[in-house]
């Protein structure tokens, strides 16, 4: 295979895509079978997909010129993660011959030779919207050349390239609306709105895994910035996360892995950060409606209200004005308005037993199991609602394991009544004695 090849000879992007997918030989399946696949006719041209994935193939070099126009000029996608690719001129001449192309995969690859203005003379790749750079270590001298050939890129990646700083060039580009950097070594906030000088018409930045703290900078840089992503961080407290607001037009976040965050339940925590962001509408990937908002602004009224004036932040100030000062929820302990009384049958069996309804089916399956002798899998539970036992509708036989019990509107005096699942590999006779019981 191509993952055996000595990396120390030329290997081309074609003699790659035929050792791949021109191949006579029968290749085994995954259980070790071995496949004969349809052959071509001989002269007849190869498949080539449009999506056309080389990763780890070894491929240092573009091959004759003309071949890969010959042999690949449908591609739209082109993947060349985890190979050799070193030198830019290899790049340009595979990319000159892809007329198609719009999606460019280079991540991974060592390009350490230099990326000169005369190598870049006479070349516009007008097609391709979408780059990834991960991992290539690519200093920012070259990136800005290299976009200076791209002018309808859109969606750039530039993840583990170990950038400290941002350098800004003179020409600022902005086509691109989407960039994805993250794991990078660049700590300082203010360096990473450097960025939205030399992408200003950014939209969506994703910034996991840069351990930054503090969110100070001139966050006027991104105008147009809608959605960020801040996961795994070490973003330092809540003083610090409200800098999000001074983003102009920012109304989609992705905060997981805070760890200062971590401290709250996971429903006490979104609601927080709701009512801190006033103008976000997604949160973590999910809507936030008019309704949780309300209550997570009023709940952070109630956070706050019994503290001291130095530890109430301005946004609970702001939201008094709104809402006014609250009373406190009055709690009340319904724990015992959770417990019903119904009868368990068990074909000629029954038994009386206090049930817990905040439990799912599948729990209380689970607490039935002692009684019943059999795993929760092998028996059906149906619910009869004593009101309606005697009709054609009291029957509910319980499918879903998640599913609450007080979903059900479970009551005193209900009935739930226990069937065994049949095993038909059973012999028939095994399944007679069996029922004798069930």
């Amino acid at each position: 295979m191509a993952t055996n090849q000595p990396t120390s000879k030329k290997v081309s992007l074609p003699a790659a895509f035929r050792e791949k997918y021109v191949d006579d030989e029968p290749s085994p399946s995954s259980d070790g079978i071995f496949i004969a696949m349809p052959s071509r006719k001989s002269g007849s041209s190869p498949y080539v997909p449009q999506c056309l994935t080389l990763n780890a193939c070894h491929i240092n070099c573009a091959g004759d010129d003309g071949e890969i126009k010959k042999l690949c000029s449908r591609v739209k996608e082109l993947d060349l993660t985890q190979n050799k690719l070193e030198d830019w001129k290899e790049v340009f001449s595979i990319l000159r011959q892809l007329p198609q192309l719009h999606f460019l995969n280079l991540s991974s690859n060592p390009l350490t030779q230099p990326l000169m203005k005369d190598s870049v003379e006479n070349v516009s790749l007008t097609t391709i919207k979408k780059l990834v750079l991960n991992n290539t270590k690519i200093r920012w001298d070259k990136v800005h050349l290299l976009l200076s050939v791209l002018p309808q890129l859109e969606e750039l990646h530039l993840s583990l390239n170990g950038y400290d700083e941002i350098d800004v060039c003179d020409t600022p580009h902005p086509s691109v609306k989407m960039l994805q950097f993250n794991s990078n070594h660049t700590t300082d906030f203010q360096q990473i709105c450097k960025l939205g000088k030399i992408f200003p018409k950014l939209e969506h930045l994703y910034l996991l895994e840069n351990n930054i703290k503090r969110l100070s900078g001139d966050v006027d840089n991104f105008p147009n910035l809608k959605y960020i992503g801040l996961s795994d961080n070490e973003i330092e407290n809540w003083g610090e996360l409200e800098k999000l607001n001074a983003f102009p037009v920012l109304v989609d976040v992705r905060l997981k892995g805070i760890p200062f965050l971590d401290q709250y339940p996971e429903k006490e925590r979104r609601s927080m950060i709701i009512a801190r962001l006033p103008r976000v509408t997604r949160l973590n990937g999910s809507r936030v409606s008019e309704t949780e908002r309300e209550d997570a602004e009023r709940g952070l009224i109630r956070y706050y209200m019994k503290k001291e004036l130095k530890e109430q932040p301005q946004r609970y100030h702001d939201l008094v004005k709104v809402y006014g000062k609250l009373e406190e929820l009055v709690e009340i302990d319904m724990s015992a308005h959770h417990i019903v009384t119904c009868l368990v049958k068990i074909a000629n069996k029954q038994t009386i037993m206090k049930i817990d309804t905040r439990k799912t089916v599948l729990e209380f399956k689970t607490e039935l199991e002692p009684l019943v002798g059999l795993a929760p899998n092998r028996y059906r539970l149906l619910h009869f609602d004593h009101e309606m036992i005697g009709t054609a509708y009291g029957l509910n036989e319980l499918r879903t394991p998640n599913r609450r019990l007080n979903t059900l509107r479970v009551q005193d005096q209900d009935e739930f009544h226990i069937e065994k699942r049949w095993n038909w590999n059973m012999k028939k006779w095994d399944r007679v004695k069996e029922s004798v019981f069930y």
